[in-house]
């Protein structure tokens, strides 16, 4: 079963959200998981589907993401380095000996926001190399794209945003 292509919102196990930070120039830009509710219009991503099955390019703030030394990084010069087309899979072990999406209902009480599943899955780059890992704990961390290492469990929530 694949994702949707549209707008989403990205979470960590533990419901803290994964986005830009909110003030930043650089280029390329850490994804951060933050501590601190962050504007929904700064963590709304916008998922297009690649070109294979299961693959999808992920833009937070119009900006793609891509691997860029070892940290998920979202790019603003177009190309330098180029999208990466991730693949998103379920989860493994959630729900336990299941291959699919765990679909959870959810609302969020805000009116331009009325989100709609819940899914947990991994991410991982397309040549399924490295995965999205972020540290646990309760401070704020970079998102990083490791080898040999167990991907990071998230939750992604459809939401009907404009486009």
């Amino acid at each position: 079963m694949s994702l949707h292509s549209g707008y989403h919102f990205i979470y960590d196990i533990r419901g803290k959200p994964i986005a830009l930070p909110v003030e930043t120039s650089s280029n390329p830009r850490a994804v951060l998981r933050h501590i601190k509710d962050v504007p929904p219009i700064f963590a709304v991503w916008n998922i297009e589907q690649g070109s294979e099955p299961d693959t999808y390019i992920l833009f937070n703030r119009g900006s793609y993401t891509s691997p860029t030394d070892g940290l998920v990084c979202a790019v603003l010069t177009e190309g330098k380095p180029p999208a990466e087309e991730w693949v998103i899979e379920p989860a493994p072990g959630y729900p336990p000996d299941s291959n699919k999406y765990m679909y959870v209902d959810h609302v969020i009480f805000e009116p331009e926001l009325s989100v709609k599943r819940q899914t947990l899955i991994s991410i991982l780059t397309n040549n399924r190399e490295s995965a999205w890992m972020v540290a646990e704990g309760k401070k704020e961390a970079q998102v990083e794209s490791r080898s040999s290492c167990l991907a990071s469990v998230f939750q992604i929530l459809c939401t009907p945003l404009p486009g």
